[in-house]
């Protein structure tokens, strides 16, 4: 489970970085019509909540994926 949290910590942090750039890329007119778009600006209380839930979810999946694999391949050995 420590890789998996590890793991995804990389990639979110990648995440991260590409939201970032995208944000700040799209036209000051753009954000500042949050309606249209729902863009939630990084940095923010928001975000941070977002981010802190998609990294839950995705760890307890790759966790999950792992463990089913993991129970496969030693069913198949049996």
């Amino acid at each position: 489970m420590v890789l998996a949290s590890i793991i995804q910590a990389i990639d979110m942090v990648r995440l991260h970085i590409y939201f970032r750039k995208r944000f700040l890329a799209t036209p000051e007119n753009i954000r500042e019509d949050n309606d249209s778009r729902r863009m939630t600006p990084p940095g923010s209380l928001r975000y941070w909540s977002k981010v802190a839930q998609l990294y839950v979810v995705k760890v307890i999946w790759y966790g999950l994926v792992t463990l089913v694999a993991a129970q496969i391949m030693r069913s198949l050995n049996a």
